[in-house]
This record gives C-alpha cells, sequence and structure tokens, in this order.
C-alpha cells in the first residue's frame, strides 16, 4: 500500500536547522510520526484519509492543498525537528542505547535538550490550534472534520516503496528512491 507524505524531505531540510547531509529516509521516519501521532489525532481519520487517498490519486481539491501547505506545513517542520532531535541524540544499538556525540560539537545536556524540546512543542501546540481553529472556521469546506474519528488506527508505519509528497509548488510522487515527477 502506498503511503502519502504531506512534505517531502528536501522542503524540512529547506524550511529549518536541519543540515542537508541528514539522510532522508531519518527525516521520512519523523514524517510518518508527525503524521500519525500530531496531524490525524489533530484533524480525524476522516479528513486524514481524505488528504492521503487525494494526494495518491493526484485529485486534492485545492482548498485542501492549500489547508495543508498554510496550516500543516509548519506542524511537520516543527514535529520534524523535534522527533529528529530526540531520535538524533540516543541511538539503539547492539550494545544498548547509546548517546550520539561528535568530535567537533559538543552534545547537549539533558538541561539543554529539553529547553530545546519544549521550545518546538510550544510551536507545535500553537500551530495545532490555528490548524484547528481554521478547520473549525471552515468546516463547511471540510466535512470530514466533523465526521466521528477512529483515531489510533495507525498501526501500518512502514513505509512502501512508492511515496507520494506535496509541495508548495508541485505536487509529486517519488518511484524510486527520490525521483520527481510532476502533477501540475
Amino acid at each position: 500500500m502506498a503511503r502519502a507524505l504531506f512534505i517531502d524531505p528536501q522542503t524540512i531540510k529547506d524550511k529549518s536547522d536541519i543540515d542537508n547531509n541528514v539522510d532522508d529516509s531519518y527525516i521520512i521516519n519523523a514524517t510518518v510520526k508527525v503524521q500519525d501521532f500530531i496531524i490525524r489525532p489533530l484533524i480525524g481519520t476522516s479528513l486524514y484519509d481524505k488528504i492521503v487517498d487525494g494526494i495518491i490519486n493526484d485529485d486534492l481539491p485545492i482548498e485542501y492543498k492549500n489547508m495543508v501547505l498554510e496550516y500543516m506545513y509548519t506542524i511537520l517542520i516543527n514535529g520534524c525537528v523535534s522527533f529528529l532531535i530526540k531520535s538524533g541524540t540516543y541511538k539503539i544499538t547492539s550494545a544498548g542505547v547509546v548517546k550520539s556525540g561528535s568530535a567537533d560539537f559538543p552534545t547537549l545536556s539533558n538541561t539543554e535538550l529539553n529547553s530545546v524540546m519544549k521550545e518546538f512543542q510550544k510551536l507545535i501546540d500553537s500551530d495545532s490550534q490555528l490548524l484547528y481553529d481554521y478547520l473549525d472556521v471552515n468546516s463547511s469546506t471540510f466535512p470530514e472534520f466533523y465526521e466521528t474519528p477512529d483515531v489510533g488506527n495507525s498501526a501500518n508505519l512502514s513505509l512502501s516503496t512508492r511515496d507520494f509528497y506535496i509541495d508548495k509548488n508541485q505536487l509529486y510522487s517519488n518511484e524510486s528512491p527520490y525521483s520527481t515527477k510532476d502533477y501540475f
């Protein structure tokens, strides 16, 4: 089954402090987490599924595209950074859980790390409230928002070989590792 991602890794790198040397697979995994654990519970499964189906079938209405671009992008970007900070700090190895680091850059203390995480959480919370308010005011445009959500149905976190992204200027699919095909 294809997995729709609402933002591509390069856009996240371009719009955040994530370095270009971070492997896209880490960003994709963080995006999946943000979509499943922040976006889906916020907007409900019905609206979430409508967006996913629209991206995959290349028929997402312009109102939905604009909502994703204007209200979800900041949640996706800040959420990915937040998830990557934590996953980039600690790694699970055969020897156990280890703290990552570099000889060139000192790692943050737990206090500093928690402070950074709290700042990103504030941004995510604020942007989530803006999205919620937007959907509430525009419920006639997004009727799926008020359908009973089936939250927690995110058991499949694995990606298929064909992933889809929505971007500000184009909607494209990722056929083989990271080639792009314009849909507009």
